[in-house]
């Protein structure tokens, strides 16, 4: 079930809610299962990077107004987990 959840997390990594939704899950296996294999034991002990986080960027509408200049086309472009706030 550990190796299905996790194969489950990495292809759905484009879509937060999916991969957080397997992370609980995934953690209370790895805590059972860290000491059969030293790959999962490494993985238990960075499970933080797990579950996926959103970043958000905060401007003001002066920022907004120049955009192309400060090089936010490049993260947006990008296809990250970016939020902007404008």
């Amino acid at each position: 079930e550990l190796i299905k959840l996790l194969k489950q997390w990495y292809h759905a990594h484009d879509s937060v809610s999916v991969c957080n939704a397997t992370v609980p899950r995934i953690k209370s296996l790895l805590k059972l299962e860290k000491g059969k294999n030293a790959d999962l034991g490494y993985v238990f002990e960075h499970q933080e990077f797990l579950q996926k986080n959103s970043h958000w960027i905060v401007g003001s509408d002066n920022w907004a107004y120049d955009l192309s200049s400060s090089g936010i086309h490049h993260i947006l472009a990008s296809r990250d987990n970016v939020n902007v706030l404008v």
